[in-house]
Parts: structure tokens; C-alpha cells; sequence
């Protein structure tokens, strides 16, 4: 197994400088949160596959936090749709929180 060019010391500092440096936060996961109703599993249709041959064959969508604001003190949350044709951005939406609705909305 190789050895690491840094020691763990070393990389805590290095992330540490990086993050004060461009106010980046790392969010860690939380691992206690409870499922509050059934999930539903959809098939993967695409395998991996990302290429469409027509528009509007396949969309993907994604979401993620944006923190901004000095000490990160504002949120605000970014989902989109990507028409994989195209590979271009066919909806998008902000929302202050992290609903169902708001990514519903995206659709509609």
C-alpha cells in the first residue's frame, strides 16, 4: 500500500487553510436521521449509459446546497434538469429549503 505524502496532521491543516481561504463549508453527513415514510425504487433504466439520440429522451435531475453569505450564514438550495440530448439545462429552481415540492416544481 503506498504511503501518503502527508500525514494526517498535515492534511487537517491543508483543508482547514483551503476552507478559510475560499469560505467553503463541509457539510458532514447525518447519519440519524429518520425515514419518515416509504421510498420507492425506480429500475436504472440508463445503466450508466448517458448518451440520447433524439431531445427528450432521457433528463437527469440533481440538486444541491448553496451557502453563501459571510460565515456562510445563508442557504438556498439549486435543482435542475439536464436534457441529456442536448446537454443543456432545460429547468432550474431555488428554494430555501430541501422538499419534495420544490424538486416537484422543477417538473411542472
Amino acid at each position: 500500500m503506498p504511503r501518503s505524502r502527508y500525514s494526517a496532521v498535515e492534511k487537517l491543516a491543508l483543508i482547514t487553510e483551503f476552507q478559510n481561504a475560499n469560505r467553503c463549508q463541509v457539510r458532514q453527513k447525518k447519519r440519524s436521521r429518520i425515514q419518515q415514510q416509504e421510498q420507492y425504487l425506480q429500475d436504472n433504466v440508463l445503466d450508466q449509459q448517458f448518451n440520447a439520440s433524439r431531445p427528450n429522451q432521457a433528463w437527469l435531475a440533481d440538486s444541491t446546497e448553496l451557502v453563501y453569505g459571510i460565515n456562510g450564514q445563508y442557504k438556498v438550495r439549486l435543482s435542475g434538469v439536464l436534457d441529456l440530448y442536448g446537454r443543456h439545462l432545460i429547468a432550474h429552481r431555488l428554494s430555501e429549503t430541501e422538499t419534495s415540492n420544490a424538486e416537484i416544481q422543477v417538473f411542472q
